[in-house]
């Protein structure tokens, strides 16, 4: 804006000149505007930078409604007040608003203005104008990125608090501090954690913020904290440092990471019992397997020694049912816990299935010189079960108390009859159930004794899969026990019936007359296909053997037999497409075909009964049932025999 002509008179021109383009240099370089408001003649004069700052040609001379239409429409109301109120006070003003170019660009600007007065009225502002707009947009930026900081901070789900570096005090605390530790915003501000009793270990506090403060941050520490209420929880704390208001403060940051660590624990305890499991039931395994080998060996020295020879087939039996039964347990507990396991209950006399548990483990019981009492109750109870399961559940806790009890011990069973419940009690004087492995007892791979010195130790899935089973029932299970050497007791819960059911007899209960029948016996393992020829030579029947699928086919066709005892899985052509292609023929339409293999999974049996398999058996076979699939097959069985497996 230049200077009056009397002003240049009495300075001089050349010095006023150079003042006056340093001074424009001046504000241009530093986008500052100068103006000079006539205020009674209403004409703005604006300095050369001005114009640049609003963008608008240079030299027109600009009224107070000029320079009101380039403001920010939403600023209008509050430069107008000011404006005002300068004007009525006599007042420095200054002024931050937006203004609006003619391209549409927004800048801010900060206005210092002062009124000068002539007989008391205002008659000419003067003042500056400074361009702000990086300086604002980096005020906004922080802004903005501070109030999503505390937003963020405030809604983490994760402990937040910031402390000071000097005096370790609390300055802020997220919510979710608030509702992990049970402090309010009020009771922790001002104080330290160790002074609220956080820390389970206070020294740690202290050394946490010594390494924050070293190392400029820390990363995932566990530490475990304690809160209001007394529970202690594990954290993993990481800290870095900030500033704040220029104070070197700790940013800290404790994720509750209690359940994680439980399960981590659970998982490394549950590995260290596989492991265990895998060794225990290759000992298992190799137990029966060692005297079955003797048996062999004494059968090939000893063949002129009738009564020997009986002796030890009896033995190398009781093996092989001993192999047979932890395989089974194994499959049970895989179909259990992945829940393709099948019930077929009925309303049947619970004696019924304590009778079958009794007999199966008679035996055992009298080998260990076991007193083994038996109480029935007075009336009759019915209860709504699969027979076979419910006597496998009884069975397998008379087992587990012979096994756990010294020789000649006393093992009661007993039946009871409850309001709307049955009630199977078994009860011995053995090794007992320390007190801390009580809770643990029904889980899977639980044993409560591994030593060497007490080699019944088991598989440790045996109660698991009573467990399961009693439930599956709509039933529950209890184990007590005083301690070590105490004995044990388990007692087993039933919903009861309220009526009689018809009395059926078993089909399996004697053993059937068989009429002479052709059989195929097809397997591609050639030992497992010619000794079960063998032991059906032996009952008196006749028999052929195919080693694939395709010879099954051939064999089949000239041989016409009554049954056909097919494997699934085998070479060339596998036992569902062998099956498939019988049924197609006009002689294979009436044979009787069953499965012997050893999957025996529910799915693997649906999908044998699609293939057109009449049966399931699952290897070793069990030579009761296959007679009476034969009885069944000649019609000179008890009835008709339904898929059962060995």
């Amino acid at each position: 804006m230049p200077l009056p002509p009397k002003a240049v008179a009495s300075v001089g021109a050349e010095p006023l000149r150079e003042s006056e383009e340093r001074f424009r240099i001046a504000t241009q370089a530093g986008k500052i505007g100068v103006w000079d408001w006539d205020i009674l003649a209403d004409r703005i004069l604006w300095s050369e930078s001005l114009y640049t700052i609003y963008g608008v040609t240079p030299g027109k001379t600009h009224t107070i409604e000029d320079f009101r239409a380039r403001v920010h429409p939403d600023d209008r109301d509050m430069v107008r007040s000011a404006i005002g109120n300068a004007l009525e006070h006599d007042s420095p003003s200054e002024l931050e608003y937006r203004a609006v170019r003619p391209d549409g660009k927004i800048v801010w600007l900060f206005i210092n203005a002062k009124v000068i007065r002539s007989d008391g009225r205002p008659v000419r502002m003067v003042g500056s104008t400074l361009d702000i707009t990086e300086r604002k947009r980096v005020e906004i930026a922080l802004r903005e990125s501070e109030q999503r900081f505390v937003k963020a901070f405030s809604a983490s789900p994760l402990c937040l608090t910031i402390s000071s570096l000097a005096t370790g005090k609390l300055l802020e605390v997220n919510e979710a501090f608030v509702a992990v530790t049970g402090y309010s915003r009020d009771e922790a501000i001002g104080r330290t954690t160790a002074e609220l009793g956080v820390w389970v270990q206070p020294n740690e506090r202290e050394e946490e913020l010594t390494a924050v403060e070293a190392a400029g941050s820390l990363r995932n520490r566990e530490y475990r904290f304690r809160m209001r209420n007394g529970q202690e929880i594990t954290g993993l704390l990481s800290a870095e440092v900030i500033d704040v208001a220029g104070e070197r403060c700790a940013l800290t940051v404790i994720q509750d990471i209690t359940d994680r660590t439980k399960y981590e624990e659970a998982l490394r305890v549950a590995d260290r019992r596989k492991d265990e499991f895998i060794a225990t039931l290759a000992h298992e395994l190799r137990n029966p397997l060692a005297p079955i080998r003797n048996g062999i060996e004494l059968l090939k020295r000893a063949a002129d020694d009738p009564v020997r020879n009986a002796e030890v087939l009896a033995m190398m039996d009781r093996q092989l049912a001993q192999m047979v039964r932890l395989v089974d347990d194994l499959l049970d507990v895989s179909r259990i816990s992945r829940g393709k396991f099948e019930l077929r209950t009925e309303p049947i006399e619970l004696s019924k299935a304590v009778r079958n548990a009794v007999e199966s483990c008679r035996p055992t019981m009298d080998s260990a010189g076991h007193h083994f009492v038996v109480s029935d109750p007075d009336e009759t109870i019915l209860v709504q079960a699969d027979l076979a399961r419910l006597s496998q559940v009884i069975a397998n806790l008379l087992d587990n108390a012979a096994k756990y009890s010294p020789r000649g011990s006393t093992i009661r069973l007993s039946v009871e009859s409850g309001p709307g419940e049955a009630v199977v009690r078994v009860r011995d004087n053995g090794i007992g159930i320390p007190t801390s492995m009580l809770p643990q007892v029904f889980e899977m791979f639980t044993r409560a004794d591994t030593s060497l010195e007490k080699p019944q130790s088991g598989l440790g899935i045996g109660l698991t899969i009573v467990k399961r089973l009693v439930e599956m029932h709509g039933g529950s299970i209890e184990a007590h026990s005083e301690g070590e050497g105490k004995g044990s007791e388990f007692v087993v819960r039933l919903p009861r019936l309220g009526s009689s059911p018809a009395q059926e007899d078993s089909a399996f209960d004697a053993t059937p007359d068989v009429t002479h029948c052709r059989v195929l016996v097809v397997d591609d393992n050639r030992d497992s296909a010619e000794s079960m020829a063998m032991v059906l030579g032996a009952m008196g029947h006749e028999t052929r053997i195919a080693y694939d699928g395709r010879q099954a086919l051939a064999s089949a066709e000239s041989f016409q037999p009554d049954m056909i005892l097919l494997d699934i899985g085998m070479p060339v052509m596998n036992g569902y497409e062998a099956c498939r292609r019988i049924r197609e023929l006009p002689w294979g339409r009436n044979v009787m075909v069953v499965a012997m293999t050893g999957w025996g999974h529910l799915q693997d049996r649906e999908r044998s009964r699609n293939a057109g398999f009449d049966h399931h058996l699952t290897k070793p076979v069990d030579v009761a049932s296959l007679q009476q699939l034969l009885a069944d097959r000649t019609g000179s069985g008890s009835g008709a025999g339904a898929p059962s497996s060995a």
